[in-house]
């Protein structure tokens, strides 16, 4: 090889290897700022403003496909974007039994793409959440999966839950529950506080969306939903939720109302009283689903 092209070669080469390693050390930045968004008190500018963020993210990955922590980031904000904004958007579309469900395919659309860079992630970690063994599902989470590992694997797991809760006319979905519950028993026993609630809200909501037939228990759900909202009352969301799973499926609009001024409450409380900031894009999605559902409460009741 001529020098002068030996040199353009070592140069490119070079100047590809800096490019990686400048994404790379960025990498870190985006999932620590990730958690400012829990500070953010506008469910509005939240919408608005993340979609950017993620297709930010996702240029990125595209020149560094092995950039690992900006991936598993992207697990979160997928999630997260379509837990927050379409699964919210969607409760007209529930209450009013649309045939097309727009906002719900867009939910999913965003939750099968968190779960697509969920797999790839744990993949290289060596984790297989196809395998049908229970004990080598486990095993392979316990010893494969690291400390800073277990966010991304929560937000995994709330999507592959997600993703079977609006569809449960699909069987071979619903089949897969078990496995998610193992994820969640996995990351819930070593941090069952992470993300503010995602624990105990998940087995609440795990009670109540299962048939009795599958295993549900609406009785335990209720009794959960209201031990973690004694426990933590200034959770807007988690009594939100409540409604949702729990008390609107039990016809049971006495309920609701209570309920109802109590949220009230809460919402003016929050708006003259700082709290926990770590709440505010939680309650935020609370506040909008409360006024969605109440706009729709002589349908629901």
């Amino acid at each position: 090889m001529a020098p002068y092209l030996r040199l353009v070669l070592l140069l490119t080469l070079a100047s590809c290897s800096l490019t990686k390693l400048a994404l790379r050390s960025q990498a870190p930045l985006f999932e620590k700022g990730g958690d400012t968004l829990k500070h953010e008190k506008d469910w509005h500018w939240f919408r608005e403003a993340t979609p950017g963020n993620i297709q930010f993210m996702e240029t990125i990955l595209s020149q560094d496909g092995e950039n690992h922590v900006l991936r598993r980031t992207l697990v979160k904000a997928y999630a997260g974007y379509a837990y927050g904004v379409f699964e919210t958007l969607m409760i007209p579309e529930l209450i009013e039994g649309s045939d097309e469900k727009p906002q719900m395919q867009r939910a999913l659309g965003l939750y099968h793409r968190a779960m697509a860079h969920g797999k790839k992630y744990f993949a290289h970690k060596e984790v297989n959440f196809d395998v049908q063994d229970e004990a080598v599902f486990v095993e392979s989470l316990r010893d494969n999966v690291d400390e800073e590992d277990l966010v991304s694997l929560a937000f995994f797991a709330q999507a592959w839950a997600a993703v079977i809760n609006l569809q449960k006319q699909d069987m071979v979905l619903v089949s897969q529950l078990p496995r998610v519950k193992l994820v969640f028993d996995h990351v819930c026993g070593l941090k069952p506080d992470i993300e503010n609630g995602l624990c105990p809200l998940f087995y609440a909501q795990y009670e109540a969306s299962r048939p009795r037939m599958l295993g549900g228990n609406p009785e335990l759900a209720r009794e959960l939903f209201q031990k973690f909202i004694q426990k933590s009352p200034a959770h807007i969301l988690a009594r939100v939720s409540y409604l949702q799973f729990s008390v609107i499926p039990r016809l049971d609009e006495d309920e609701f109302v209570k309920v109802g001024r109590e949220l009230d409450a809460a919402i003016a409380l929050a708006k003259t009283e700082p709290g926990n900031e770590n709440l505010n894009l939680l309650n935020a999605i609370g506040q909008e689903r409360w006024l969605l559902l109440k706009k729709y409460q002589k349908k629901i009741f």
